[in-house]
């Protein structure tokens, strides 16, 4: 099998260009001919170590691609450009290897007659359960633009939050990288010289030297066992969160920490909120929306709240009795979800309830790094100045012993 760079076009001039692993350029041509098109072009991609497959292997399909090609397919579908020709302009135009092999499989599946949600489908590493559900109701309604409309204004949405924490981020993090750069400094290339000094002179050490170069001792002559120990911990921890136990475990333990656990259950409520309204509003039922919107809270500790709210509307129960039993909403946006139903504007409530989340979002999303970054430069600071104290205390008492004699 090969790989082929190939250009197309039909009857009409409408051009189509990419790539595909087939076992020879005939077959290429027959393949391409068989959708309408007829082949112009055909290369054949030349792989190696450094080559494109190795770079498209290593390459991710990020948020921010995906909201890439939400934007573009809601231009040009919006505009009234055929879905197929929209298609394979996004392609042609992306800089993302992958992402552009992904579309391209779209387009080859909807000329082989599938529905876009069903191309769209069998990639659910790029689109998730809710992106498609939202296509398959663009699709039978018959409002595909309006749909995708909704759909890269959640992306974004949901991107800016994360760039926000990002961002914000940049600052004490950097810190703590400076901090721990110095005490690494510390530990191998101060204190063995000290140790040395020391030694000759027989100063009697503190208790924090005493600490310090214990550390100091285990990381420059044991460090292929801390490494060790560290890799295996990370191997740990790796397998750990992917088990069952340990991802409920760890998402419990976000819930609960504090300030973090603030912030984690509000933008998953945010999530929860964002997405049941745009199902909601779009015509899904409210039991089908639930079972796709949990999936958007990365939580599973929240999803088991919400396959219980699940059973209880499935037993005719109304939402907002179940919610007021937990704590995954105040009060008072439970009432608001309770007068929505009572007065049938359940949607309007939803959007209500959005737009106060995003504003509650972004406030705990400051008063974390607010937080966050005192912690790091108390920290860091205390670290630093322990390892200063525990360099001159022994200094001090040598310059008393030099002094007395």
């Amino acid at each position: 099998m090969a790989r082929y760079r190939y250009k197309a076009r039909d009857d009409e001039g409408h051009t189509i260009s990419g790539s595909v692993e087939i076992s020879s350029q005939e077959e290429l041509r027959k393949r391409i001919e068989n959708s309408g098109f007829f082949l112009v072009e055909a290369t054949e991609e030349k792989g190696g170590l450094l080559g494109a497959d190795l770079a498209k292997k290593f390459q991710r399909v990020t948020l921010r691609d995906l909201y890439s090609f939400t934007v573009q397919l809601n231009n040009t579908v919006g505009s009234g450009v055929p879905l197929l020709t929209s298609l394979s302009t996004i392609a042609q135009g992306s800089r993302n290897k992958k992402l552009r092999d992904i579309v391209e499989e779209v387009i080859q599946n909807l000329k082989a007659g599938s529905p876009l949600s069903k191309a769209l489908a069998r990639h659910p590493q790029l689109f998730s359960d809710f992106y498609i559900s939202m296509i398959e109701l663009g699709e039978s309604s018959g409002k595909l633009s309006q749909t995708v409309s909704s759909l890269a204004e959640y992306i974004k949405k949901d991107m800016e939050i994360r760039h926000r924490i990002g961002s914000a981020m940049a600052y004490p993090i950097c810190v703590a990288f400076i901090g721990a750069g110095l005490i690494g400094w510390i530990l191998f290339k101060i204190m063995p010289e000290f140790v040395k000094v020391f030694s000759e002179e027989k100063v009697a050490l503190p208790l924090p030297t005493i600490f310090l170069l214990a550390i100091s001792k285990m990381v420059t002559g044991y460090w292929y066992i801390v490494l060790l120990a560290f890799i295996a911990f990370a191997v740990w921890f790796h397998f750990f969160k992917k088990s069952d136990y340990g991802r409920l475990f760890l998402d419990k333990l976000k819930l609960r920490l504090p300030v973090l656990g603030v912030v984690v259950r509000k933008i998953c409520a945010k999530r929860f909120i964002d997405g049941l309204y745009l199902l909601y509003v779009s015509g899904f039922p409210l039991l089908g929306a639930l079972n796709i919107v949990k999936s958007m809270l990365n939580n599973k500790h929240l999803e088991k709240t919400i396959d219980a709210l699940w059973v209880h509307i499935s037993t005719g129960k109304d939402f907002a009795s179940y919610l007021w039993l937990g704590d995954f909403f105040p009060p008072d946006v439970v009432a608001m979800i309770r007068s929505g139903e009572e007065s049938g504007t359940l949607d309007k409530m939803l959007s209500r309830i959005s737009e106060l989340y995003h504003d509650e979002v972004n406030y705990s999303i400051e008063a974390l790094i607010s937080t966050f970054e005192i912690l790091v430069i108390v920290f860091m600071g205390g670290l630093v100045g322990f390892a200063a104290m525990a360099i001159m205390f022994p200094i001090l008492g040598m310059s008393r012993m030099v002094s007395q004699h």
